[in-house]
């Protein structure tokens, strides 16, 4: 008898996860954006990187911010990559 409520419990708990897994994340999306400047410019250093989000559906061409870039000391745009 004990058997069975663990039994139970065990595929309760199996098919909760279960649905939790085979939900969709939704439309927000994970990018990263980089400084077009740094890019054009071989002679720096290095090449500011930022991550940020957007909502593919909203916004279906590429991302483009403008955010201080700390190699060229300026705000400049910053153009999504990924």
């Amino acid at each position: 008898m004990i058997y069975t409520y663990v039994y139970r419990i065990i595929v309760l708990i199996i098919t909760l996860n279960i649905k939790n897994m085979a939900k969709n994340k939704g439309p927000r999306v994970q990018i990263t954006t980089e400084c077009i400047e740094c890019k054009k410019n071989i002679n720096k250093k290095g090449v500011s990187r930022y991550i940020t989000s957007k909502n593919r559906r909203n916004t279906t061409e590429k991302l483009e911010l403008k955010k201080y870039c700390r190699f060229c000391n300026a705000h400049t745009i910053h153009r999504e990559i990924k």
